[in-house]
């Protein structure tokens, strides 16, 4: 009959359109990954972030170390080594300041993106490790016994703080601390005297100590990485799995849904 006719038309039309409805690409794991994939292995980008985070402290610590020096030797020293000493350390720590500004802006992904950060900050910190090994040569015999005290132990305060945030690179560790003591040990040492070089040898051993203890900081500060990678692994693969589900579920009720018209 005419009526059975519009009525079976009207159901054919409902099942067309119920089949033509566009459905929600179902988000395959490559797809549903970002590109910091790469990364789900590594813990350079906590590392870096970890350093930019304490690169505030360390312009503070740079500004103080600055003032204590310029407090302790400007008498004693010509404003023909005092200030081109100033210039260097002002153009120091505002190359610093502008890094961590940029770091703040930007959005790094890749891998090699992390890795150049990284290399930026280690440039700047190692210039501040060459810096104050300059100090010390430049400003030991500029003072008594009490000055010169103080510049050691400026000096060496610098080398003990970045353990924490260089032990995760020994490398890079190793060089400042060179850096560091290096050259202040052989100012040291070249008065000539026995005094001089007993303490040219205790600055070495001191030197030895730091290293041994950023070694030991090292191998903690690992394990506590590892775990959080383990964690963040975890994480990810239970995002994989419930975006599968939810796809699955998706595809399931639109799938209810044309049987319930059909």
């Amino acid at each position: 009959t005419p009526a059975r006719r519009t009525a079976r038309l009207a159901k054919d039309e409902s099942m067309t359109e119920v089949a033509t409805l566009p459905r929600s690409p179902s988000p395959s794991p490559q797809a549903a990954r970002p590109a910091e994939d790469d990364l789900l292995g590594s813990s350079l980008p906590e590392e870096v972030r970890s350093a930019f985070d304490y690169m505030p402290a360390q312009l503070a610590g740079n500004l103080a170390g600055i003032v204590v020096i310029v407090a302790i030797f400007w008498a004693s020293t010509s404003s023909m080594v005092m200030l081109p000493w100033l210039s260097a350390f002002a153009m120091m720590w505002l190359a610093r300041l502008w890094l961590l500004q940029r770091f703040k802006l930007a959005t790094p992904i890749a891998l090699a993106d992390w890795q150049r950060w990284r290399q930026w900050w280690n440039l700047g910190t190692l210039t501040s490790g060459a810096l104050w090994g300059a100090t010390a040569w430049v400003f030991y015999h500029r003072g008594g016994n009490a000055q010169q005290i103080a510049l050691i132990i400026t000096v060496y305060t610098f080398c003990i703080a970045v353990v924490p945030i260089l032990a995760t690179q020994p490398r890079v560790f190793l060089m400042f601390s060179a850096l560091c003591f290096v050259p202040m040990a052989a100012r040291v040492a070249s008065d000539g005297s026995e005094d001089s070089y007993r303490l040219a040898g205790i600055l070495l051993l001191i030197f030895s100590l730091s290293t041994l203890l950023a070694r030991n900081y090292r191998q903690a500060l690992q394990r506590a990485l590892d775990l959080k990678l383990q964690a963040d692994h975890l994480l990810a693969q239970l995002r994989t799995e419930k975006g599968a589900a939810d796809a699955a579920r998706q595809e399931a009720e639109v799938a209810n849904r044309a049987k319930t018209q059909f």
